[in-house]
């Protein structure tokens, strides 16, 4: 009897803490719980938001505040939100901007988060979520517990402690299916940070190539700029657009292009230092900004792309040549802002494509910001003060490989403007009557280096190009035949280049003057051959021992049939009139093996050797000389 009152007490005991239990457990975890989702939930689907609009308001920082339409547009786009929000947009002084949606009675819950333009707060968002529906929900786990709690009391009054285990493996089933419904929320949670991560992606990086787009570019280089004003550091600029690219697509179709796109975006992540940075603007433009780097490095730099870009690239069985032009500006010399730099590299890359070049420097000239008096005074003083420099440029025999000769090629640097472009001075140079100065200057400095190179033993020929004025001076063939006595050298070491449209100025003076000169021993090339309007009848009076074609047709060999046809034309021709021929701006190994099977003699360009100084030249020619 006393055991069962005791059993009786124990069962009550029990079934009163249970019941109790039940009545507060049941209705606060699902209050407590589903809280917090709908917090979380606002807290996310707010921050979201107000990326899009921060992304949005970085595009438009100047009419986002009355574009009322396109906001709502933003704020009404319910395909991916999993809560229903109520939001207001303020500006910056807190001044109503847009409301989208119905404002929640209360019970409701609120968040506000800032909008941003480039890193400054523009206004605030204010993201509002009723709660009415959770407290309803809330009222009727309380009802429900309360019908479990009493049911649970009596069963537990009646039924011994078997029927207790029972309800405790209930109870625990329950807690089961509370923990998955909380599971199934954080997976909600989960979900909507990779819809963030994805969309802050896109906005970021291109979705063709996978590198940084125009404006994740823009941010990084405008910030790379604050740095290097306070640490007193340079960075350089480029802007590459590939040569030929529409071609690509019309004839082998958009699917290749897009290949070769994402291909060079690799070839020249590899090329570029790995503190540098690499985005693709659109189309078939890409820029690179290189940290501390000044303008000779960035030339470097530009000269190894070049050279990457010249293998080939095999898509779907295509054998195919990418080559480039690229615009380069410096900072601070060319602008101390992204926009100018910018401008000014793009100005640059114009320049390079016009001219054929692999690349061209930005000068002020470009934008004729510096008259033309200003600039022959700075190339008087460059002469008068032995501030110009000779790059050499290998020639290389096509059979053996080894180099016969080597170009000479006038570089100028000024310490205000950097590098200027023999396409900007040599013009003001003949201008302003200082051309014939300029070539003595050349000449003598290559045939020093000349006499130099044949003391060493190393036998090869110097090319120097002249210019139409100096066909004009009755004195140039005395002038060259001093110097090549000067420097003990022999004259068939000397090659004098002359372009066709040079000669044609003054054709009969020319032809006296150059015959002259061949007469003496120093050969004579047509240069650029193929882009000037000289005759069959000029070119078998004139005395030249070598035809060089021009770059265009050499490099537009594999995209153009009419060019391909030209180049092995030509090299018929100069051998039909006893000349040997050239092939300038030989790029990929492709042409090289074109070339050799059209028996060219000789060939020059950036895929053979980009042009160097003397020691760059001699530790070049003893590494490829086949003995």
């Amino acid at each position: 009897m006393h055991s069962n009152i005791q059993l009786h007490r124990i069962t009550k005991l029990i079934s009163s803490a249970i019941t109790l239990a039940i009545i507060i457990i049941i209705p606060l975890g699902y209050f407590l719980t589903a809280f917090s989702y709908e917090k979380r939930m606002l807290e996310e689907q707010s921050l979201i938001e107000a990326d899009i609009l921060s992304t949005y308001i970085f595009t438009h920082p100047h009419s986002w505040q009355f574009q009322e339409d396109r906001l709502k547009d933003i704020l009404s786009d319910a395909s991916w939100r999993r809560v229903k929000v109520h939001y207001i947009v303020y500006d910056v002084n807190n001044k109503i901007v847009v409301e989208e949606g119905v404002q929640p009675a209360w019970p409701y819950h609120s968040k506000i988060v800032a909008l941003f333009d480039n890193k400054k707060t523009v206004g605030y968002i204010k993201a509002n979520t009723s709660l009415r529906q959770m407290y309803y929900k809330t009222m009727i786990a309380f009802v429900i517990a309360l019908i479990v709690a009493l049911i649970v009391f009596y069963t537990l009054r009646i039924l011994p402690f078997a029927a207790i285990q029972r309800v405790m493996k209930s109870l625990e089933l329950s807690q089961n299916k509370l923990i998955k419904e909380i599971d199934s929320k954080n997976e909600v949670l989960r979900d909507n940070k990779k819809v963030n991560d994805e969309l802050q992606y896109r906005a970021m990086y291109d979705s063709l190539t996978k590198i940084a787009n125009r404006e994740h570019f823009c941010n990084v280089v405008e910030e790379r700029i604050l740095q290097a004003k306070d640490k007193s550091n340079t960075l350089a600029i480029m802007i590459l657009d590939l040569n030929r690219f529409k071609d690509v697509n019309d004839s082998l179709g958009h699917h290749l292009g897009d290949e070769l796109l994402k291909r060079v975006g690799t070839i020249i992540q590899q090329a570029i230092p790995s503190d540098s940075f690499l985005a693709r603007l659109g189309g078939d433009e890409f820029a690179i900004m290189l940290n501390n780097y000044n303008q000779s490095g960035a030339i470097q730099q530009a000269e190894l792309i070049t050279k990457a870009l010249s293998a080939h690239i095999l898509i779907d069985d295509y054998h195919i040549v990418a080559s480039a032009s690229i615009g380069i500006s410096c900072y601070p010399e060319h602008g101390e802002s992204y926009e100018v730099l910018m401008k000014h590299a793009d100005l640059a890359m114009y320049h390079a494509k016009q001219s054929s070049k692999p690349f061209e420097l930005y000068i002020d000239a470009y934008n004729d910001s510096i008259n033309r008096l200003t600039f022959t005074s700075l190339l008087r003083h460059a002469l008068d003060n032995n501030l110009l420099s000779i790059a050499y440029q290998p020639k290389i025999e096509s059979n053996s490989g080894n180099m016969i000769g080597v170009e000479a090629l006038c570089r100028w640097i000024d310490p205000q403007h950097g590098f200027i472009s023999p396409e900007v001075f040599i013009p003001i140079a003949e201008q302003s009557g200082m051309i014939n100065l300029l070539t003595e200057v050349v000449l003598e400095s290559s045939l020093r280096q000349l006499a130099s190179w044949h003391k060493s033993g190393i036998m090869i020929s110097m090319a120097v190009n002249i210019s139409a004025k100096n066909l004009q001076n009755e004195h140039f063939p005395t002038q060259i035949k001093k110097l090549l006595t000067k420097y003990k050298i022999e004259a068939n070491y000397l090659n004098i280049e002359v372009t066709e449209s040079s000669m044609m100025i003054d054709p009969e003076k020319s032809l006296e003057l150059l015959n002259l000169i061949s007469k003496r021993g120093v050969k004579v090339s047509i240069d650029d051959f193929g882009t000037g309007y000289s005759s069959l009848a000029y070119l078998k009076k004139l005395n030249a021992s070598e035809l060089k074609i021009d770059r265009s047709f050499v490099m537009g060999m594999f995209t153009d049939m009419d060019d391909r046809i030209i180049v092995e034309s030509t090299i018929k021709l100069a051998h039909n009139l006893g000349m040997q021929v050239v092939a300038e701006g030989v790029e990929d190994q492709g042409a090289t093996d074109l070339l050799k099977s059209y028996q060219c003699d000789y060939m020059q360009g950036y895929f053979i050797c980009i042009p160097g100084t003397p020691d760059d030249i001699e530790k070049w020619h003893y590494a490829n000389t086949v003995k």
